[in-house]
């Protein structure tokens, strides 16, 4: 094995019923500090995909490998200090401050009766400079704009101190300039705090500018993956989309981005 491949996944395949197969022999090697999307039309097992990497979805044939060993004999709270699996719709069952629930994150490293340490405070500090969230320390999580919540929800994430990220929809329900600003923001963070990053993206541009490796799905299959330069062709995205479409280079960064032909 390649020394800096570290997530494994052979033949991976999931069924919610015994006739519908969700995912379909998935074949995939993770390197450490990658940052990967997932890109593909509803329905085609991405988020399947997270969940079983997760160990949310358990029943799963094939296999998924973390470091050698079978993400099934992990027991919870193991996963949870390598893993954290940010949904795409986070709400709090109370009205937590921010502070609060960015120390939640911290929870899988604790007994039951154990307090925070001082280490456990600097890693929430930190996480809280990450996300450019001084002087929210104190307000209430549900008073918050969606572009703060989700700066919230991320530095809950990196106060977790996992080495995956797995990201359902990040920048769902932002406006276009929140979602990119916060995009980069995240995206500096992670290479400053070395993650691994596989993410769900329905915004196809928005992946091809935030990652290094695009993974293509349809129908429970990866039908391309590569960097989005190798991607990002006519005749993939039209395949997995079921559309016409036309690839044009982004004039300052000259990574590609999907123009829809409209008739």
């Amino acid at each position: 094995m390649n020394q800096k491949e570290f997530l494994i996944l052979e033949n991976l395949s999931y069924s919610y019923t015994d006739r519908i197969k969700v995912l379909k022999d998935i074949n995939l090697r993770i390197r450490e500090k990658e940052l990967i999307g997932i890109i593909g039309p509803n329905g085609s097992g991405k988020t399947t995909l997270l969940k079983c990497v997760a160990g949310v979805l358990k029943n799963y044939e094939g296999s998924i490998k973390i470091y050698g060993k079978e993400i099934n004999t992990f027991r919870r709270k193991e996963i949870a200090k390598i893993i954290t699996f940010v949904s795409q719709n986070f709400s709090p069952a109370f009205d937590f401050t921010v502070k609060e629930l960015i120390h939640m994150g911290r929870i899988p490293y604790h007994t039951f009766f154990q307090n925070s340490s001082i280490g456990d405070q600097e890693i929430v500090e930190a996480a809280i400079l990450a996300m450019d969230l001084n002087g929210f320390e104190n307000r209430r999580f549900n008073n918050l704009s969606e572009g703060e919540k989700r700066r919230v929800v991320f530095a809950k994430a990196l106060a977790q101190d996992t080495t995956i990220l797995l990201l359902d929809e990040p920048f769902a329900h932002l406006d276009i300039n929140y979602s990119y600003e916060t995009a980069k923001l995240i995206r500096m963070r992670v290479r400053e705090f070395e993650k691994t990053i596989i993410g769900v993206f329905h915004n196809i541009n928005m992946a091809s500018l935030f990652c290094d490796r695009i993974i293509v799905m349809n129908n429970g299959k990866i039908i391309a993956e590569g960097d989005p330069e190798k991607v990002y062709r006519e005749e993939i995205i039209n395949e997995a989309f079921k559309t016409n479409c036309t690839i044009i280079s982004h004039p300052r960064i000259k990574k590609p981005q999907v123009l829809i032909d409209w008739k």
